[in-house]
């Protein structure tokens, strides 16, 4: 008799109903935060804009909603928002409901990056050093990537370490210097 009980209580269709209750109270919770958020977004506040914003882009909880996305973080931006800023960067550098313009993303991820947002500073890094959306200037790329690099960034170090092991975009080679920034990318990870 004990065994058979064990048997009962351990078996997968005794549990899935609970499952499906645990299950439903986590849709039920997510969905009232979501609401909350989305009244605090519409009464203006710029951090819900840009919680909501960021959900419809990358489809977190939601499915992915690009003119929603575009609507929401351009509205936390005009209220100085520098993750919305970095967000709408990103939204023009690859064309995501609005046309591609390299002049906007730079725009934009020169307003993130000047309030410290590290990715801002990576991808603004990236076109300033291409001369896209503006004229190219290695030597600004470098401090961009610089300033993500000493916020931990592993790509911006291994973006360093590349352009100074190769000489790339006429920044001299310096194999000392590729060497320590291509050793702290690889210890976080990056190789």
């Amino acid at each position: 008799m004990e065994h058979s009980m064990a048997r009962f209580i351990l078996s997968p269709p005794s549990l899935a109903p609970l499952i499906h209750l645990i299950l439903f109270y986590h849709l039920l919770a997510a969905s009232s935060i979501q609401l909350e958020k989305a009244e605090a977004a519409k009464q203006g506040s710029a951090e819900a804009q840009f919680e909501l914003g960021r959900a419809c882009l990358k489809g977190d909880g939601t499915e992915i909603n690009y003119p929603g996305a575009f609507d929401l973080l351009s509205k936390a931006a005009a209220r100085g928002h520098a993750g919305a800023e970095g967000l709408l960067g990103s939204m023009y550098e690859r064309g995501l409901d609005v046309t591609q313009d390299y002049a906007k993303a730079v725009f934009w991820y020169k307003k993130a990056a000047d309030a410290g947002i590290s990715s801002s500073q990576y991808n603004l890094a990236g076109l300033v050093i291409q001369g896209k959306g503006c004229a190219a200037n290695p030597a600004e790329a470098m401090a961009w990537y610089e300033k993500a690099a000493a916020q931990g960034m592993p790509e911006a170090m291994a973006n360093l370490g590349r352009v100074y092991y190769f000489g790339d975009y006429g920044i001299k080679q310096n194999y000392p210097e590729a060497a320590k920034w291509l050793s702290q990318a690889a210890a976080k990870g990056n190789a």
